[in-house]
């Protein structure tokens, strides 16, 4: 697992980004609070959503030719 850590793309992108000061890490924190929010709010909206019917919930997964 250490090797993902250290191989984090978006990780990795933060710090070259902070080292070419493209961005500061104020910056960065309020692009992950603003994702974060986005994904919590994906999720609450996913959660409150019915379950497909049991005839359909197969519908859209693969291609029909």
């Amino acid at each position: 697992m250490k090797i993902f850590h250290e191989t984090d793309p978006l990780k990795r992108f933060r710090a070259k980004a902070a080292q070419e000061k493209l961005v500061t890490e104020k910056e960065c924190d309020e692009i992950d609070a603003a994702c974060e929010e986005k994904i919590k709010a994906a999720k609450k909206f996913a959660m409150s959503c019915e379950y497909p019917d049991s005839a359909d919930f197969m519908k859209y997964v693969y291609v029909e030719d």
